[in-house]
């Protein structure tokens, strides 16, 4: 006897990933080097400004896609009083992706 859900199996659509121009514009970035979010997200708004995404986006984006791996952090000077942490960037290892 067949499952019901058979006859289902090809109509279904695979699902599309989201973001995949701004992670394809971040991977031809990271090909240079390592860059931390600050870097990546000044390149993004001077070659592509009416579509970069904003620096919550872009850091939330980094750290959940496989792409991308953290290799550090820098401490950095904020305009008023203290500092805070920058994370950097590079591309994951090819072997550890499942494209």
């Amino acid at each position: 006897m067949s499952n019901i859900f058979d006859a289902y199996d090809d109509k279904i659509k695979p699902k599309k990933r989201r973001n995949i121009n701004t992670i394809n514009r971040i991977i031809k970035l990271l090909e240079e080097g390592n860059k931390n979010t600050r870097e990546i997200h000044a390149h993004l708004h001077e070659t592509w400004p009416r579509w970069c995404p904003n620096m919550r986006r872009l850091s939330n984006l980094l750290a959940k896609s496989r792409e991308f791996v953290e290799t550090g952090k820098e401490k950095a000077q904020s305009n008023l009083s203290g500092t805070y942490n920058l994370s950097i960037w590079g591309l994951a290892n090819e072997a550890g992706l499942d494209n």
